[in-house]
């Protein structure tokens, strides 16, 4: 899951380092970012559906025990497919206009 935090990221920087010249594929860059997310959270329906909740841990500051924790379970995964999904139908519906 933190993949997912940092294609994010690096995205929204990227887009800024678009040239002019190439702006109108912005929509289409970032549609293909959070369908490549939706995608990825799909297929962890069959492990939430079992009962399953996957955790991520991210050492931030390991000196003071300070920790990064990702949790998917049931309702960050609904969340997380109606976030992405939203985001798939709002950067494509520019490209067909």
């Amino acid at each position: 899951m933190q993949n997912i935090l940092l294609i994010f990221l690096l995205a929204s920087f990227l887009c800024l380092l678009i040239p002019r010249s190439l702006k109108k594929s912005t929509p289409f860059f970032l549609a293909t970012i959070h369908l490549g997310a939706f995608v990825y959270f799909f297929s962890k329906i069959k492990e939430i559906a079992s009962g399953e909740i996957i955790n991520d841990t991210i050492a931030w500051i390991p000196q003071l025990g300070i920790n990064i924790e990702l949790v998917l379970g049931g309702l960050g995964l609904a969340f997380a497919l109606l976030i992405t999904g939203t985001g798939v139908l709002v950067f494509f519906t520019p490209m067909h206009t």
